[in-house]
């Protein structure tokens, strides 16, 4: 074994002298000097080595139209109850609106000509005997105007002796007596619905 001075003296020796670089046999100074001589593949050809990129990336195309069957919104028939009794009126609206419909009332004839100008209902159901404006002069008004004179009006009066015609006159389509059944009126609703065209 050695001496520890001699020991001691060798490491003080090897640190004092000046370290030398490094030589090509390391590594990692061999890859950085060849680094430059290597070939990489072109985009292209690194793209078709891929097996799971053969295709192309795809490209933006407008969408095709809808050349499929028509798209329908079926919207249910909306109906304008006119009546100055407010029991009657009730019943009316609360049966139509169950059986799918959509229900808008009106108590009295002016009334009425409003509600018919802001909702556009598909048919009107209007009782003749009103206190005011009746149920006549309110139907000739609804078809003096351009935007309501199409829609179908269906006459209801308690009084059984008034002749059917007076009503045909007004212009309403047809004309009931009253006390109707709910289900009833629903009957002939669709009726005129279907001879309007609005079913």
């Amino acid at each position: 074994m050695r001496p520890p001075d001699q020991n001691r003296q060798r490491r003080l020796q090897r640190r004092a002298e000046p370290s030398a670089g490094p030589t090509l046999q390391s590594p990692f100074l061999g890859l950085m000097r060849i680094r430059g001589q290597v070939q990489r593949p072109a985009p292209e050809k690194a793209w078709d080595a891929d097996e799971r990129s053969r295709t192309a990336p795809p490209e933006h195309r407008a969408r095709a139209p809808w050349r499929g069957p028509e798209r329908r919104v079926f919207v249910p028939p909306a109906v304008l109850i006119v009546d100055d009794e407010p029991d009657q009126l009730d019943v009316y609206r609360q049966y139509l609106h169950f059986e799918g419909y959509r229900v808008a009332v009106a108590g009295g004839g002016r009334l009425a000509l409003d509600v018919a100008l802001a909702a556009r209902p598909d048919v009107i159901i209007m009782d003749l005997a009103m206190p005011g404006m009746d149920g006549f002069e309110a139907t000739r008004r609804i078809k003096e105007l351009k935007t309501t004179r199409d829609i179908p009006v269906i006459a209801l009066s308690a009084y059984g002796e008034m002749p059917p015609e007076w009503a045909l006159a007004a212009g309403c389509e047809t004309y009931l007596r009253k006390p109707i059944l709910p289900q009833d009126l629903s009957e002939h609703i669709e009726r005129v619905l279907l001879r309007a065209g609005r079913r």
